[in-house]
């Protein structure tokens, strides 16, 4: 079988990590796999070359031109799926859909947004045309479903591809002083920074005797102005010696190991790889109440919940687990790995992902997985309703 999987580049990031998954997943199967991409951005190339997978690079140009380029690459390749991971690349195969009807066309949906626009939602419905739309979170399937509900038939919950380690080791020792806290996330202004700041800030505050804890954040600078407004800030609040501030990381199992727990403070997110990744390597999460949280962070249980919106609630997440007791942590990371291992078992869902590539032609309804729909999924689509 021939497949495309199409994303805009190979810059770090979850989608851009899960077309590297789904194509060396595919790749292991058997599958003929071209991985295609039409923006800079090469964080993962050498994964996929290392693994002797086709990739084509396009050049950036306007919508039309890049129209053009992938109806030559669907006549001179002829796939039998176009997977899209990201909606905007799927639009344009959407429209292509129209016109060259011969490949079956999967479309990845990844971020469940409080706010959509009036266009954004006009380019929902391009959705349509597609063969299957797979979302990585139910937060974000219900909130598509209930804005376009003749996709319920064809829309499918499958969790990330993530690599569940062979061993169950507790990393980093309980007592160790200061506590770590690592983010890893892009800087740009969803990500939150300015306000995980302020609640270090407050939090630091609390405790002057001592160092109590330091933040690590890796990223890839999207938004420089941001960037360099963020480091202002951290010199201001006098946290140069608390926040320190990464370029991303290419070991970030290395990063983990050393870590007590992750913070993801994301005013919005799909499934995010890092809290996914972080839980495989027992750590703790500290998460914003959005999309699926409550499935992966189960409160005063590996971590705790909190508002991105109001500091306060980020600041009192940080002090709890600063003042948990060294037996509570541990308990705190056992029940991480638990639940890493529940989620994100990957033989069900390496056999969900070929089941949808395979049998989405046919027509057949695949079930979700995991097939529990979280509280902070339908508590999102009742902020959603307001």
């Amino acid at each position: 079988m021939k497949t495309i999987i199409v994303t805009e580049s190979l810059n770090q990031g979850g989608a851009e990590r899960q077309t590297v998954e789904l194509a060396l997943l595919f790749k292991e199967f058997n599958v003929e796999v071209t991985v295609l991409t039409y923006t800079k951005g090469d964080f993962y190339k050498n994964r996929l070359l290392t693994n002797k997978i086709d990739l084509i690079e396009l050049k950036w140009a306007p919508k039309i031109t890049l129209l053009l380029s992938f109806c030559k690459i669907l006549n001179k390749i002829k796939p039998d799926v176009v997977w899209c991971v990201l909606p905007s690349t799927a639009n344009y195969f959407e429209i292509l859909k129209v016109f060259y009807r011969k490949s079956v066309l999967i479309v990845s949906e990844r971020s469940a947004m409080n706010n959509i626009s009036k266009i954004a939602k006009l380019k929902k419905y391009l959705h349509c045309f597609a063969d299957c739309i797979v979302t990585n979170t139910h937060a974000n399937r219900l909130q598509l479903i209930k804005n376009i509900p003749l996709l319920e038939s064809k829309t499918v919950t499958v969790y990330n591809i993530v690599k569940l380690h062979k061993y169950n080791e507790i990393n980093r020792n309980n007592n160790s002083v200061p506590i770590i806290f690592v983010i890893m996330a892009r800087y740009n202004k969803v990500k939150n920074l300015y306000n995980v700041i302020n609640s270090c800030a407050n939090s630091y505050s609390g405790f002057l005797t001592d160092k109590k804890f330091e933040m690590h954040w890796y990223g890839q600078i999207q938004d420089q102005k941001y960037f360099d407004n963020a480091k202002r800030l951290i010199v201001e609040k006098k946290l140069t010696d608390i926040i320190y501030l990464h370029t991303e990381t290419n070991d970030p199992a290395a990063i983990y190991k050393k870590s007590d727990a992750l913070i993801m403070a994301s005013f919005y997110e799909g499934l995010p790889n890092s809290v996914c990744e972080a839980l495989t390597f027992g750590l703790p999460i500290l998460a914003s109440n959005v999309s699926d949280i409550s499935n992966l962070v189960h409160d005063c249980e590996n971590g705790f919940v909190f508002d991105p919106l109001n500091i306060e609630s980020i600041t009192h997440a940080i002090n709890r687990f600063i003042k948990l007791s060294i037996e509570e942590r541990m308990m705190f990371k056992k029940k991480s790995l638990i639940i890493a291992n529940d989620l994100f078992n990957r033989q069900l869902i390496d056999q969900k992902y070929l089941e949808i590539l395979y049998e989405t032609k046919g027509g057949k309804k695949i079930d979700d997985f995991p097939k529990q729909i979280p509280e902070s999924a339908i508590n999102f689509l009742d902020r959603t309703n307001k």
